[in-house]
């Protein structure tokens, strides 16, 4: 087994472990499927095609080779769809899904999303479809269909129901509906969701390495930012913001994910940091959030955000 299949199998079970850790069940039986694939790759004396290809892909993102990442991911979508793997066929689609959100080819990106959760819906397994509903809700508020985004957080919360063991995935799901409430200029609703989901979440602030709960808690922020704005309050905005970048900071940082995705995700954050910022009269704190989301997406090969 090559040097790089040894690091992709040691970084399957560090995210796999620390999904259980943390109470994770959708991360941690995913990550179970792709570990066991890889093992059953590498006991049969190489590394399968569908591992290879994934291998490909994450190489030619991290030298922003979008085109060569992008065939690498068709490419294994249609080899999974060929050998009747639902499971592979669906972390595919949700592959060329988070690409082309991040090339912000977001119809591209919903077209993924949705074959995406046809596929985790054939799996039968319930952790599975909530991480396809979650990405394909995202895409679907992005291209303003508000009632299809919130239809896909109430599937996920139907899903889970009150299990503690999907406490993450419920939360995440309740601020999707709250960012859905927000469009509909349903306030109360959006608070009354971020409220319910803060306390699955905010016992994670402190571990740094949990990039799940970072990720949450940085959404979670966000929405709470605008929901600041929305009430006149642009200094509760504007610290809302400061809360949401340093959580996504953190992810930025978690040594077990890969790709230019972390790294974006924090452009983002700091771009959307420094409007509030400027909507405060914070200027030179926000010149200083504007340069480092400048300069993190030109270290990874995207265009600077407008």
């Amino acid at each position: 087994m090559t040097g790089s299949v040894e690091e992709e199998l040691e970084i399957l079970l560090e995210r796999h472990q620390e999904a259980v850790v943390r109470g994770d069940a959708a991360e941690a039986e995913w990550l179970a499927v792709e570990f066991l694939a890889a093992v059953s790759s590498q006991e049969a004396g190489e590394p399968g095609e569908d591992l290879k290809l994934k291998m490909a892909a994450h190489a030619s993102e991290e030298t922003a080779d979008w085109g060569d990442a992008e065939r690498a991911y068709r490419r294994a979508a249609e080899l999974a769809e060929t050998e009747g793997d639902d499971a592979s066929t669906f972390k595919a689609h949700l592959d060329l899904s988070r690409l082309y959100s991040l090339l912000d080819r977001h119809d591209e990106s919903l077209s993924a999303a949705r074959d995406a959760v046809i596929s985790a819906r054939r799996t039968e397994m319930a952790p599975i479809l909530t991480m396809a509903l979650e990405s394909y809700g995202s895409e679907l508020l992005h291209h303003g269909n508000v009632d299809a985004a919130s239809a896909a957080a109430e599937e996920i919360l139907a899903l889970v129901g009150d299990e503690k063991l999907y406490a993450l995935s419920r939360a995440r799901a309740l601020v999707l509906r709250s960012r859905c409430s927000l469009a509909r200029g349903r306030d109360d609703d959006a608070a009354r969701d971020l409220d319910a989901a803060l306390p699955a979440i905010r016992p994670f602030e402190q571990s740094l390495l949990v990039a799940g709960y970072q990720s949450a808690l940085s959404r979670w922020w966000q929405t709470h930012a605008t929901l600041r704005t929305r009430h006149g309050d642009p200094a509760g905005a504007a610290e809302a913001m400061r809360i949401a970048a340093r959580h996504a900071r953190n992810v930025a940082s978690a040594p077990q994910l890969e790709g230019p995705y972390k790294h974006n995700g924090l452009a983002r954050t700091l771009h959307r940091m420094a409007l509030a910022l400027l909507a405060n009269g914070d200027t030179q704190e926000a010149q200083a959030a504007f340069r480092e989301s400048r300069a993190i997406r030109e270290s990874i090969g995207l265009p600077t955000l407008g």
